[in-house]
């Protein structure tokens, strides 16, 4: 599926980069703003030490809600249309650890928040004032605290760039104003950041999200 999306993706940025060309394009900039309302579900993995014994529990939670906001860019073509933005947004995930090395089980929970810079493109088709798109988003990390690391045996690569793909559906209304309802779909796993004893972690649930925006182009 990552790779159907991947080989989708390459076709989409090649077909956007031809479009600048035109010269009949009408270009709109503006503000954006989204709620971000992550899918996901729970993963716990135990691990081990070198001789076989079960040393820990470790696992994603869930994640709260957030809220982007930056600028976007609108070039209409008429019946085809591209969306570029630029926002900023924080998010906040849990996970929970159990250390069995102590004699005192007690789980942990821990909150570990990443800043990001999120690029999504979008190629769009209109119907009037309504429109239907799809395109890449690039997630670049700007910021961890790496709550993890600090307090555990777990390592956190950190990784700077994490890709998903979006399907959208809108509406323009007042001429100057849109709005946009979005399905992201991840294309890493929340594990891919963390190893035990320089073994992946091996959570391979990824992080998607519904979300709703409103778009200002003065």
């Amino acid at each position: 599926m990552k790779t159907f999306m991947l080989k989708n993706l390459i076709v989409l940025i090649i077909v956007i980069n031809a479009f600048p060309t035109v010269n009949f394009a009408q270009l709109s900039m503006g503000l954006s703003s989204s709620v971000l309302m992550p899918i996901s579900h729970s993963q716990i993995r135990e691990y081990g030490d070198a001789n076989g014994y079960l040393t820990c529990e470790f696992g994603y939670v869930d994640q709260e809600r957030s809220l982007a906001y930056g600028a976007a860019l609108h070039q209409n073509f008429g019946k085809i249309a591209l969306l570029t933005e630029v926002q900023y947004t924080s998010t906040e995930n849990r996970f929970y650890m159990m250390d069995y090395r102590f004699e005192e089980l007690e789980p942990h929970y821990m909150v570990e928040k990443t800043k990001y810079i999120k690029v999504p493109i979008a190629g769009l088709v209109n119907f009037n004032r309504f429109h239907i798109g799809v395109g890449p988003v690039f997630n670049f990390n700007i910021e961890s605290d790496d709550m993890i690391a600090r307090n555990s045996e777990f390592k956190d690569k950190n990784i700077k760039l994490k890709p998903s793909f979006q399907f959208l559906a809108g509406l323009k209304f007042l001429k100057h104003c849109m709005i946009n309802v979005k399905y992201e779909m991840s294309l890493t796993a929340i594990g891919d950041d963390y190893f035990y004893n320089n073994v992946n972690s091996r959570i391979k649930n990824g992080i998607n999200n519904f979300s709703v925006g409103i778009y200002i182009f003065p």
